[in-house]
């Protein structure tokens, strides 16, 4: 018990628990007043519950017409196999679109040989694992020529927000438990919580996979991912809230 109660009280010199000397009619006295100031924490591991697919579509013609053709047509057949599986138009979101000359070397010099170009589509639904499976074996049981798919997970906003709600209690419960321990150690009585600092986080996207599946029109037989043998890799939310508890000296 000893042990533990030198341990808290270094934990409170370390918290900037202070109490002011302060003088009346020339005579020094203690003020009974001070400060508790630590920090509580929550964390809780989330299953993230928004799939993130990102499709690379690239075309190369010998011109910069007929390259845009075939890079439309390729997208467009991308988006119809994804509506036929019930994606919704709105869940899809194109960008990164580029275009440029590609060039060879003959005889040490360089030529042009045609053009490259190149756009991307961002597919966000809410996970589901059967929908992931249907979707990659329909991407991969057909020519899919010059495709390139990746995908991550993330926390929807809602689930952020509710989330983050009971941590934030939990966090500030937290503080409390241990401004109690520390005071009932060293003869404190806590007066009032002074100030409270709260700062929002941000949540990154996490990868589900690392690899990503390049889809050619040479190579059709690959099998598709068996997203129903794979556990999506939850995601660790937290909550921080620095709390000053007003405390007054026991202590006679």
């Amino acid at each position: 018990m000893k042990k533990h109660a030198v341990t808290l009280i270094v934990m409170l010199l370390c918290l900037t628990t202070s109490f002011a000397q302060q003088t009346t009619a020339g005579i020094p006295q203690t003020d009974k007043s001070g400060v508790i100031r630590l920090k509580g924490k929550a964390t809780q591991m989330v299953m993230p519950d928004i799939a993130v697919v990102y499709f690379n579509v690239t075309a190369k013609e010998k011109t910069e017409q007929e390259t845009l053709a075939k890079l439309n047509t390729q997208t467009q057949s991308l988006i119809s196999r994804m509506e036929s599986l019930g994606f919704k138009k709105e869940e899809m979101k194109l960008g990164n679109y580029q275009i440029y000359e590609n060039y060879t070397y003959e005889g040490g010099k360089q030529k042009r040989s045609g053009y490259i170009a190149s756009n991307s589509i961002i597919l966000k639904f809410k996970f589901d694992k059967e929908k992931l499976s249907n979707l990659f074996g329909k991407i991969m049981g057909e020519k899919s020529e010059n495709i390139s798919v990746n995908f991550s997970t993330e926390v929807s906003k809602e689930l952020q927000q509710k989330t983050s709600t009971q941590l934030v209690r939990e966090a500030i419960k937290d503080a409390s438990i241990r401004a109690k321990t520390i005071a009932e150690v060293a003869d404190l009585r806590i007066v009032m919580i002074k100030e409270v600092n709260y700062q929002v986080f941000n949540f990154r996207p996490v990868p589900m996979l690392e690899k990503a599946y390049s889809f050619a029109e040479a190579d059709v037989t690959a099998a598709a991912p068996a997203f129903s043998n794979v556990d999506v890799q939850e995601i660790e939310l937290s909550e921080e809230v620095e709390i000053t508890f007003q405390v007054e000296n026991l202590m006679k």
